[in-house]
């Protein structure tokens, strides 16, 4: 089984290819997946890294997990409207892919979860809601 983590995260992509998580969503955070799915597709988004970010990179998360994919769109250079339209993004680029899933899950309140959780009911994929 395959799962689609749809998720507003942001991620910190380094010059190098490298990609930091900004908080919880480190290695362990999606092991957690290894003995239910083959395989796990993470949505998300990134900004480069820069002086103000840079301080904010908290764990490597593209290196040690061969079942594990980022597909992560750019965040968008106007701050004060950033989360409303990664948000667009991330919820076009989920809604094209869900069908192709076993299985959803996403981590609520968000404003990428309610988009996730509809169209999944809408393609009848099961979906996990985290609550937090």
């Amino acid at each position: 089984m395959n799962l689609l983590y749809v998720s507003g995260h942001r991620f910190i992509k380094c010059a190098n290819g490298d990609l930091y998580t900004t908080g919880q969503m480190g290695e362990k955070y999606f092991y957690r997946f290894k003995g239910v799915f083959e395989h796990v597709t993470v949505i998300g988004f990134y900004e480069n890294e820069n002086e103000g970010n840079a301080l904010k990179k908290v764990e490597i998360v593209n290196k040690n997990i061969e079942f594990l994919d980022y597909l992560l769109v750019e965040g968008s250079n106007f701050p004060v409207l950033n989360e409303i339209f990664t948000a667009k993004k991330i919820s076009r680029l989920s809604k094209s892919l869900i069908r192709k899933y076993d299985r959803v899950a996403t981590k609520a309140p968000s404003l990428v979860a309610c988009k996730a959780v509809g169209e999944a009911k809408k393609n009848r994929v099961s979906c996990y809601v985290e609550l937090v």
